[in-house]
């Protein structure tokens, strides 16, 4: 569970959410967690918030560094070698000698450039020396860019500068195979929301779309995770656990199985996305840097069981995804 460091207002779900500082809480993997990672901490306490922001910078890596602001800016940063000046001792009635001046600004040198490796010894400076604290506008744009914990950036764009609409006059050029064991696992994982009215989602796993081809093959459907937040118009996705599902995928196949996609359903019957959800289709193409990104929305079916509708974002221009309506083929 995360709470909220900071106020601000959202767009979820088509609305603005206000989301208020030590009140608003919401589960890991939401949606506006997702694309807000600077503005919420988990509820632990003090050191959980630290726990974070070192999670932060560790995902950011040695990008976040050259990110952080200059002393004349208000920031910390790191002293730079060979910047510290020999000093006079309290109550010393003579000069430090040319020789001492040396020395002592070779050992200064020689603490300032020892790389700090070890946990005992990361926790040791960090107890000695001020916190390093980066803008929050630096570690929104380096966390866009790299797309989350694990995504790699794909050409420097994010979902804040790349706009998404949705095309449904233009004839479909791409299509959606659907294999039999996947149309069924698909059908299986619905059944939750017969059960209770509430929008489920899930993965979709198969070879990685040729940047060229109009094709995008489904292979296997995950699982949603316990963590995941469902509401009857809403859903958020609980990306720890569709994490270790894609790296198991990996690992136990041999074909280099990956995500090409997300199928949720729509309980109130529309099979057109909404603008949150082109908005999330736009994040994960950028994220898994894909020329193309699949979806499919199920509704409920007249006759019982579930219609299946297939979507594809994809890149119009560098600033410009279009999400058009795809053939599905089973």
């Amino acid at each position: 569970m995360l709470v909220a460091r900071r106020s601000f207002t959202a767009l979820y779900g088509g609305e603005r959410i206000q989301v208020t500082a030590g009140q608003t809480r919401i589960a890991e993997g939401h949606e506006i967690a997702t694309t807000h990672p600077y503005a919420f901490v988990p509820v632990s306490g003090t050191a959980a918030s630290v726990l974070g922001r070192e999670r932060v910078y560790a995902a950011l890596g040695d990008e976040l560094t050259a990110a952080l602001p200059s002393e004349r800016g208000g920031g910390i940063t790191a002293p730079r070698q060979g910047s510290a000046r020999p000093t006079r001792k309290a109550g010393s009635g003579r000069r430090q000698r040319p020789s001492e001046r040396r020395a002592a600004k070779a050992a200064a040198t020689k603490v300032a450039a020892k790389p700090v490796n070890k946990p005992e010894e990361r926790a040791s400076a960090s107890s000695t020396q001020p916190p390093r604290v980066p803008t929050a506008d630096a570690i929104r744009e380096l966390w866009d860019r790299r797309g989350g914990p694990t995504a790699k950036p794909a050409r420097g764009l994010s979902p804040s500068n790349v706009r998404s609409t949705l095309d449904t006059k233009t004839p479909s050029q791409f299509v959606v195979r659907l294999g039999l064991m996947a149309e069924r696992d698909l059908a299986d994982e619905c059944r939750a929301t017969e059960r209770d009215g509430l929008e489920v989602g899930v993965a979709l796993y198969g070879q990685r779309p040729k940047a060229w081809g109009s094709e995008i093959e489904i292979r296997r459907i995950g699982t949603a995770g316990r963590n995941a937040v469902r509401e009857p118009r809403a859903l958020g996705r609980d990306h720890s656990h569709e994490s270790r599902q894609a790296q198991s995928l990996r690992r136990l196949s041999n074909s280099g199985l990956v995500e090409v996609g997300f199928a949720h359903t729509h309980p109130g019957g529309s099979s057109a996305p909404s603008r949150t959800d082109l908005h999330h289709f736009t994040s994960r193409r950028l994220a898994l840097g894909l020329k193309s990104y699949a979806a499919i929305i199920a509704t409920p079916a007249r006759s019982g069981g579930w219609d299946f509708h297939a979507w594809v974002t994809r890149e119009h221009s560098r600033d410009h995804d279009v999400c058009e309506p795809a053939e599905i083929i089973t």
